[in-house]
Parts: C-alpha cells; structure tokens; sequence
C-alpha cells in the first residue's frame, strides 16, 4: 500500500518550526532562504522554496508547504516546475518528470474510489495521477499545456506548460 504522509522528511502534522528545520536538512537550505506568507483569506501560512534539480528532470522546481489557519500543522505540500517557476525550461523535461512521477506512483497501491491515471480534466489540464492511501491522503499529479486561439485553429502553447505534485492531508 501507498503511504502519503508528506514530502520526503517533511512529515503531515509538523508545526512550522519543525517544517523548516526539516527543509533546511533535507534540501540543504538556509532558513533565511525560505520565503514564509500568509494567505490574505484562508489565513493558511505557506513555506517556499526553490530546489534546482529536484528530479533527475524537470529542472527547477517550487514547493510550497502549507500549514493549516487553526492547526498550524502540515497539511498539504505543492511541487511546481515549469513556467510557473523558470522562463527557460524544456517542456519536454516536465512532460518526462509527469511520466517518471505517474510511473513511481503506479508502483504502490491505492484505493480504487478516486484512482485515476492520464484522465483529461478539460482541453488544458491532464490529471497524470491521482491516488488515496488507506487514511485517505491523497496524491495528486496535473499537468496543464494552455491551449489558446490561433485564428480558427487552437494551438497548444509548450513553453507555458506546468507540472504540479500535491500531498494532500
């Protein structure tokens, strides 16, 4: 069985001091280096940082560890490469890292209620993976290739393609 329970050592249910330690161990980062902000409605407080190389492809990547407004405890993590993070990329190397995450994930077990793989959400989003462990935390795994107008023809736009990775409690 699949076990979703954070990111690498960053584990749901740590509160933000133990977040940042862990960060600056596991990614080797200095804690001034990590961008800390509160989001205006939610009152969610978010940890960011920028890992270079995170994947052996994909290049740069965001991540985001969000603490819950009442727990202040680890709730979800987001992983972003692609536009959204670097305005030189390969989008062949994000469309690599989706099939090298989709392909890891396969590997375990899920539940069946909500497993889906290379669903098409809409004409720009593709769900690459989306699985739930047995406590019901889920992985989820979109790719979006905006699609846009081009006189009568829709034409798919490569360099503002995203990849995003959620952990979610």
């Amino acid at each position: 069985w699949a076990r979703v329970d954070g990111f690498r050592s960053i584990k749901f249910g740590m509160d933000e001091k133990q977040v940042t330690r862990a960060i600056s161990k596991e990614f080797k980062i200095s804690r001034s280096k990590v961008k800390r902000k509160v989001h205006p409605s939610e009152q969610t407080t978010t940890l960011n940082i920028t890992v270079p190389n995170l994947l052996q492809t994909g290049g740069t990547a965001k991540l985001g560890f969000i603490l819950g407004q009442k727990s202040r405890k680890l709730i979800q993590v987001n992983v972003i490469w692609g536009f959204e993070v670097m305005e030189n990329f390969k989008p062949e190397e994000i469309f690599e890292a989706a099939n090298l995450l989709r392909d890891h994930f396969m590997k375990k077990r899920y539940q069946k209620d909500g497993l889906a793989s290379n669903f098409q959400l809409n004409e720009n989003t593709m769900l690459v993976f989306r699985g739930k462990d047995k406590k019901e935390h889920m992985i989820a795994l979109t790719l979006i290739t905006p699609v846009v107008k081009d006189g009568d023809k829709k034409k798919t736009v490569l360099e503002k393609t995203v990849l995003k990775l959620s952990y979610l409690l």
